[in-house]
């Protein structure tokens, strides 16, 4: 009987439990890259604006394999006039960009100025990357629309002319009658006939 190969058995026997072995292990460690995961954002960098604000939204999207027909849609809420973006299709209220390719990050931007009859409350503005059939990733900025403000009205105007007008007469009247300190060179004013006591002249 020859003698037996103990190396070659061995490789023999690792090899055929080493191919069942790899073809359990996921894509990702056979060396496959990782599967992209589509997302978006949505951001202005401010959470309150007054009517004539300018908003300023920045988008950023990430591809994956789901949207490589799809578009990245901004939703501009109502109250926003001026609608300015660059690269955008603009559609009644919404705007488009081309999505990016899988694994791929693109940034969007899009500005509008707040109207001044905005009502106040929330204001939201919504971006989507929207697929074929439905949107695979959305994010919203919400803003605060401020009450405007009340100037001043024609009551408090006449308030403050009328103190104004009140603190100025008061100056004048104080330097106008304004008593003389009593001395030996003016006190024989204070007497009519310029004597003493009042007592009547022979």
């Amino acid at each position: 009987m020859p003698p037996i190969n103990v190396t070659l058995l061995l490789t023999a026997a690792l090899a055929s439990a080493t191919g069942p072995m790899l073809a359990l292990l996921p894509a990702t460690a056979a060396g496959a890259p990782p599967a992209a995961t589509a997302a978006i954002s949505i951001d202005d960098g401010v959470r309150r604006i007054e009517a004539g604000d300018t908003v300023r939204y920045r988008i950023i999207a990430r591809g994956d394999d789901q949207t490589q027909a799809a578009t990245v849609r901004l939703t501009v809420p109502t109250g926003l006039r001026d609608v300015r973006a660059d690269g955008a299709a603009q559609t009644g209220d919404t705007l488009s960009w081309p999505a990016p390719a899988a694994r791929q990050t693109s940034s969007y931007t899009a500005a509008a100025t707040l109207d001044g009859a905005a009502a106040p409350g929330d204001l939201a503005a919504t971006a989507c990357l929207q697929g074929v059939a439905a949107p695979v990733a959305c994010a919203t900025d919400l803003d605060l629309v401020a009450a405007p403000g009340r100037g001043p009205g024609w009551a408090w105007l006449g308030s403050a002319f009328f103190g104004l007008l009140a603190a100025v007469g008061a100056l004048w009247l104080n330097k106008k009658i304004r008593p003389e300190l009593l001395t030996p060179a003016n006190a024989h004013l204070i007497y009519s006939d310029g004597q003493p006591g009042g007592a009547p002249s022979a």
